[in-house]
């Protein structure tokens, strides 16, 4: 795993940590602070993971219908 990849994931991360944040925004005084955000902490890294994962499968399977795609057009059509 590259630098880039640890930086997208701790940017998916944070992006992540927000949204819930502000979602569960009426929980919040359910529990304690310290005990709410470990909890976020933990449930955005989980779906971090899942959606680098999901994103990294769609761009895989991108690129591999464009090179598919590229070969179709670069061979040559013979006519029997």
């Amino acid at each position: 795993m590259g630098k880039v990849d640890k930086q997208k994931k701790k940017e998916t991360r944070q992006i992540v940590f927000a949204k819930l944040s502000g979602v569960m925004e009426e929980y919040r005084n359910n529990f304690k602070e310290k005990r709410f955000k470990s909890k976020l902490k933990k449930v955005s890294r989980m779906f971090a993971d899942d959606i680098i994962k999901a994103t990294a499968k769609s761009e895989k399977l991108k690129n591999k219908e464009a090179a598919s795609a590229q070969e179709n057009i670069a061979e040559p059509v013979i006519a029997q």
